[in-house]
């Protein structure tokens, strides 16, 4: 193998990947962080893989983003990515986001599941995988607790239906639509602030035509509790906490 453990993938913003304030969205960047990381795993042969003779696909179960400023648009952005070794049955993988002189917009650190397709059950990383330490340190602690959904109605409140828009290839929604249906379920009252800290643990899937709920609950000011899930029968999708700051 002769990829470096480092991978670098240089991107111009798109119009399409702007929000109306002109600036990268979150879903968006979302999926800068998923086109680099399985850009670099193919090319360290890693992305698609079988154990025990089973062909395996790679789930997001936890993704956590420090955001720092967000380009506009047609900026040129660096991200940089790389594997900082392993937890149990998740593979660890950090990102930096730089701009064109070298400024951090965004850094954070994703734990990513294998999974049989027929099972739908996560597997052992096989040890290709497990080869893959890369550099031990990280921006930011491998794993976050969310603290408790508050046992009160939630301040907001959407449900949305999958689409086959929403699907990847691996017949579920893809993680970057939970960003949108969260920042969507919110009033633009919250939305104008600036989102500087995300945390999302993504604890099963959503298939095609599913009712999803999304529920929001205010923790503090500036700290905001969110759960996903299946509206017929109250299965967790995904949960999630964010922390804003009044924008400028």
């Amino acid at each position: 193998m002769t990829t470096s453990l480092r991978w670098t993938e240089t991107l111009r913003v798109r119009s399409f990947d702007v929000a109306s304030d002109g600036l990268l969205s979150l879903p968006a960047l979302a999926g800068y962080l998923q086109e680099a990381a399985s850009r670099h795993a193919t090319a360290l042969e890693v992305a698609f893989l079988q154990v025990e003779g089973r062909p395996v696909f790679w789930v997001l179960h936890q993704l956590r983003l420090q955001l720092h400023r967000r380009p506009a648009w047609a900026e040129t952005v660096h991200v940089d990515t790389w594997p900082c070794g392993h937890r149990g049955l998740r593979a660890l993988r950090a990102y930096a986001v730089r701009d064109e002189n070298g400024c951090l917009l965004a850094e954070g650190l994703s734990a990513w599941l294998l999974v049989d397709p027929v099972r739908r059950r996560p597997v052992r990383l096989p040890p290709e995988v497990l080869r893959l330490r890369g550099e031990a340190t990280s921006p930011v602690p491998p794993e976050t607790a969310l603290p408790a959904v508050p046992e009160i109605p939630p301040r907001w409140s959407d449900t949305v239906r999958v689409r086959f828009s929403d699907l990847d290839r691996n017949g579920h929604a893809n993680n970057t639509r939970y960003l949108a249906w969260l920042l969507d379920a919110l009033p633009d009252t919250q939305r104008a602030c600036s989102l500087q800290t995300l945390v999302i643990t993504f604890r099963s899937e959503a298939r095609l035509n599913d009712p999803v709920v999304v529920e929001s609950w205010p923790l503090e000011p500036n700290r905001l509790r969110h759960r996903f899930t299946h509206s017929t029968d109250r299965q967790l999708l995904a949960e999630a906490l964010t922390v804003w700051a009044a924008s400028n």
